[in-house]
């Protein structure tokens, strides 16, 4: 059965309402990256640290995570100074999926939340003009931008989701309206079919299994969206690529390979962390 957005986010078709709901307050995590000098911890674990306060917001509209106070996290850059950077991702993966688990049986919520602060990412973005927004079918406990691609209809953004036609090759978008039917594309991830308009974003909305303020991102390590950003930053003006995720999943600081691509910003329930100043 094609998933259809209604039903996952039923009472949030009216935009209007969407965008002046106010923010609720959501105790939540920050994820730092630990030496495994606790006990009970490893190498490439993730300790997060309760985060019980309002985040801070720099005006009605821009929002902006406060950092965390000092000591709270670990610094610098990769401080698993002895582990390569992709035994690091392993284990931190292993541990950001339990953590975006248990986020997601924690906030229901925060999908619709995380929508009310599109008019934030859009004026931090310069983006005044609708185009082509790309989002993403949401599987496990990925944050679900279902309202958030609804909002964005409704201010008259097109619609796409990313079709993979070869696992090595970058990914496709294809125009998609929600309750259109999905097929199983190259990975086993819902695509549009083929028959679907090719087209070019102009946002790119992205899953994650943690991000950090410098634009890190850990993905699920099959390099889909990496391949993807390289191809399109390549070939003409950049679109934006921002991850979607929970407050929760933020880390100190993530380690970094050759070819991860870095977010321009990211887009959680708490509100909008712009990385990117230059747009």
């Amino acid at each position: 059965m094609a998933p259809t957005w209604s039903s996952r986010s039923r009472g949030l078709n009216r935009p209007s309402r969407l965008y002046a709901a106010p923010p609720p307050s959501f105790p939540h995590f920050h994820i730092a990256v630990v030496r495994g000098s606790s006990p009970g911890s490893s190498p490439g674990s993730l300790a997060l640290a309760p985060h019980h306060d309002e985040c801070g917001r720099a005006s009605s509209d821009f929002v902006i995570l406060r950092s965390d106070p000092p000591g709270s996290r670990l610094e610098g850059r990769n401080d698993l100074t002895a582990t390569p950077p992709a035994a690091a991702k392993t284990a931190l993966r292993r541990n950001a999926r339990a953590r975006r688990k248990q986020l997601a049986a924690e906030h229901p919520e925060a999908s619709a939340a995380a929508a009310t602060r599109a008019p934030a990412m859009l004026a931090a973005l310069n983006l005044d003009r609708p185009g082509v927004v790309a989002v993403y079918a949401a599987i496990g406990a990925e944050l679900d931008p279902a309202p958030l691609g609804e909002a964005l209809a409704a201010a008259g953004w097109t619609l796409a989701l990313p079709a993979s036609v070869d696992p090595q090759a970058p990914l496709a978008f294809r125009r998609w309206t929600p309750g259109e039917p999905l097929v199983v594309d190259a990975v086993g991830i819902q695509a549009p079919p083929s028959s679907a308009a090719a087209v070019r974003p102009d946002l790119v909305i992205v899953p994650l299994l943690a991000f950090d303020r410098a634009g890190g991102r850990l993905g699920q390590g099959g390099g889909h969206y990496d391949r993807t950003l390289a191809a399109l930053r390549g070939s003409g003006p950049p679109p934006p690529f921002v991850g979607l995720a929970y407050a929760g999943q933020e880390a100190a600081d993530l380690p970094r390979e050759p070819h991860d691509q870095p977010l321009d910003g990211i887009l959680t329930e708490a509100g909008y962390i712009g990385v990117r100043k230059d747009f």
